[in-house]
């Protein structure tokens, strides 16, 4: 008898410890369950911060391009400005130069008349003076 009585003992730890593994086995994948919704629930979330960084760094990329194309742009213009002073300050060299030519034909052309005048004061004169001659 006390074989069965330990057969029996036996057998009601191992129901004992079937029951109490079968209720660990439970627990865990209730555990795992849980675990698993909640990674999917971070998984949507994680998710969700991708989309919005990703959006987000897109709308900076934007912004630097948009940035960049004004530096460009503001490069050119200056480029541009540096030109038309250089191209001012050319043409008032040449607008120096033509003033100072027209300054010595002036001169010449006053030369010319002075010249002129001399001429026909001279022309004038002698004929002045060859009037008088046949008057006299």
């Amino acid at each position: 008898m006390d074989y069965l009585l330990l057969c029996e003992e036996n057998e009601n730890q191992r129901a004992q410890l079937i029951r109490d593994t079968e209720r660990e086995l439970r627990e865990n994948y209730r555990k795992v369950q849980a675990q698993q919704e909640q990674n999917e629930f971070l998984r949507v979330v994680v998710d969700d911060y991708k989309r919005y960084y990703d959006h987000i760094r897109q709308q900076k990329q934007q912004q630097y391009d948009a940035l960049s194309g004004l530096t460009e742009y503001i490069d050119a213009l200056h480029r541009g400005i540096d030109a038309t002073h250089s191209i001012l300050d050319e043409t008032h060299h040449d607008q120096k130069r033509l003033l100072g030519e027209m300054v010595r034909l002036q001169r010449e052309m006053d030369e010319i008349i002075a010249s002129s005048n001399v001429y026909d004061e001279s022309e004038k004169n002698f004929k002045t003076i060859t009037n008088f001659s046949n008057v006299s």
